[in-house]
């Protein structure tokens, strides 16, 4: 998704969660990477956990919070920062005061960086398909849903 068809998304009197995705760099580029960008009323924030060079945590391990620009892709090869992947929107929710995008809006900002695993990372998981999945348990009354080949996504019985 480019960022122009991601602004006109945006409304600036709702809560709004989005869901993305990317493919990960060459050669596992079969699976992909997921991530939350959320809408508090007009601030956006993504979110997201991985292994990125560049990270300020040790070993670049960590939960991010706009580390990469809200739809920005990950990198085709791990050894260069671009080109980089399309994203994909997989899904989004809306919603005014009472509602349950506000909910998950405030419990990713809230609660995100205390992810037990933030220090942990595996290709196979735990990753940010791992990690978003962690904050998708939590919400089970959305239609969220990761696809086949998000993975690590199943390694949620860890946590």
């Amino acid at each position: 998704m480019n960022k122009q068809e991601f602004s006109e998304l945006i409304k600036e009197d709702k809560y709004q969660v989005f869901l993305f995705a990317s493919p990960v760099p060459i050669p596992f580029n079969f699976a992909v990477h997921t991530w939350f960008v959320i809408n508090l009323k007009g601030e956006i924030n993504r979110w997201e956990f991985g292994k990125f060079k560049g990270s300020p945590y040790p070993n670049g391990i960590g939960v991010l919070k706009n580390f990469f620009l809200p739809t920005e892709g990950m990198n085709k090869f791990f050894w260069k920062s671009s080109p980089r992947f399309d994203s994909e929107l997989l899904n989004f929710i809306e919603g005014g005061e009472n509602s349950l995008a506000k909910e998950m809006c405030f419990f990713i900002e809230k609660n995100a960086k205390l992810y037990s695993l933030r220090n942990k990372y595996i290709l196979t998981g735990p990753n940010s398909n791992t990690f978003t999945q962690w904050i998708l348990n939590k919400f089970p009354k959305t239609d969220f849903k990761l696809p086949l080949n998000a993975i690590g996504k199943g390694n949620n019985s860890i946590l």
